[in-house]
């Protein structure tokens, strides 16, 4: 692919993949101290 459009993609995944993992970090501390760390974790698999 050329680089123009290889760079606008990669910048898109990028942003995703911060969004996604602030997201999950916000999430996990209160969802562990409601439910427990197995139930976490069974969620994730």
């Amino acid at each position: 692919m050329p680089t123009r459009i290889r760079s606008n993609g990669m910048s898109i995944a990028l942003v995703i993949n911060q969004l996604v993992s602030t997201m999950l970090a916000g999430i996990f501390l209160p969802f562990v101290s409601k439910h427990g760390y197995s139930s976490m974790f069974f969620l994730f698999s």
